[in-house]
């Protein structure tokens, strides 16, 4: 195999595996991939600074001098697992994301920002479809003047609609009143 075909195999291959590091594409990763809520199948950036046990902050670099130790996110505290760099590529620390809940990657700051960004349309959208469908008021009672009609809150008697309420609140508070 020649060095161009074994280039383009490992392209092939890191394209193909889910949440590298840095994702090739949106789509081939997924938030709901894993039924026991860990976080695999999530997406999330290089680290290049980390914890070691003591809690004090190291680099990837530095890290690479120490081999055997645990690292952890400065973000959201999960397990590390260093990464050795290439000639274009510097050392680099990935999320250990099989033994991570889905909610503690959610709020780390490596996690992609598209990823977030889909977070939050989602819940927005949840919460638009939640909402009741709005009501349009036509028919309205001057408080004013005791005048009912009917079309927009605007009056003609009194020449204003501030006095104005819903007819429907009339009927309940002064008319109709059930007790």
């Amino acid at each position: 195999m020649t060095g161009t075909a074994v280039a383009a195999t490992a392209i092939t291959m890191a394209s193909t595996t889910a949440c590298a590091a840095e994702p090739v594409s949106s789509a081939e990763c997924s938030l709901s991939g894993n039924p026991d809520g860990r976080g695999k199948g999530m997406r999330l950036l290089k680290c290049y600074l980390a914890n070691d046990r003591e809690g004090h902050f190291v680099t990837a670099g530095e890290a690479m001098s120490a081999q055997g130790q645990i690292w952890s996110c400065a973000s959201c505290g999960c397990r590390l697992v260093l990464h050795a760099g290439t000639f274009s590529d510097p050392a680099w620390f990935e999320h250990d994301t099989l033994a991570v809940s889905r909610d503690v990657l959610m709020n780390c700051a490596h996690l992609d920002p598209e990823v977030k960004a889909e977070a939050r349309h989602r819940k927005l959208r949840n919460m638009l479809n939640g909402l009741d469908a709005t009501v349009m008021t036509l028919s309205w009672y001057c408080a004013w003047c005791g005048d009912h009609y009917h079309g927009l809150k605007h009056c003609y008697r009194c020449q204003t609609g501030i006095y104005s309420i819903e007819e429907v609140n009339w009927q309940r508070n002064y008319c109709c009143s059930i007790r």
